[in-house]
């Protein structure tokens, strides 16, 4: 009877210790993230910059809406927009940065990568390209 009672507890300690160890495995980069790496070296005002824009600023910021509800701030269009760019506006507020008002306001943060793309549009100088 002992004989069974520690063959069964082998048998019991084995299939836990292989089920627990067929469980691991190591990811990579292009698995977990799906291909969707962040890229901010090359970083075009309309190809990039414009649609964060218009997803995210336009509705209170955009040439229909900026005097009635976004403070009569305008991000709408190349100059308006490096303007904002240029004094560090811009990456102020979508940063959250200390001292600038949020934006958008009362929504979610612009996602990160949309974000890291502005500031390196923005150090690049804010070019219309």
């Amino acid at each position: 009877m002992i004989k069974k009672v520690h063959l069964f507890a082998l048998s019991a300690s084995g299939l836990i210790l292989a089920a627990s160890l067929s469980s691991c495995y190591y990811d990579n980069v292009e698995t977990l993230t799906a291909g969707n790496v962040c890229d901010t070296s090359a970083v075009s005002y309309a190809n990039d910059i414009v649609p964060v824009l218009q997803g995210n600023c336009y509705v209170c910021h955009g040439t229909g809406s900026y005097t009635s509800s976004g403070a009569g701030i305008l991000v709408e269009g190349y100059e308006a927009t490096a303007d904002l760019a240029n004094t560090g506006f811009l990456t102020a507020v979508i940063d959250w940065t200390d001292g600038a008002s949020p934006m958008p306001q009362g929504s979610p943060q612009i996602p990160a990568c949309e974000r890291a793309k502005i500031r390196n549009w923005v150090s690049q100088g804010a070019q219309n390209n």
